[in-house]
């Protein structure tokens, strides 16, 4: 017997992860919903700053 989950990836050393397709000035409320000092992944340029996140502890990469 197989069994498949759905639903957010996750690992013991990290937290759920998503994906979604938004413009930079649209990152702020994924960003808003992020764990203190967390990671924002993105492909937008330039790589939006903290003033357009709303935050200054997360990090882009």
């Amino acid at each position: 017997m197989s069994s498949t989950t759905s639903g957010p990836v996750t690992s013991s050393r990290t937290a759920p992860c998503c994906n979604a397709v938004l413009p930079a000035e649209s990152l702020a409320a994924p960003a808003s919903a992020l764990r203190p000092d967390g990671l924002l992944i993105t492909i937008t340029a330039p790589v939006p700053g903290p003033e357009t996140l709303g935050r200054a502890d997360v990090r882009t990469h």
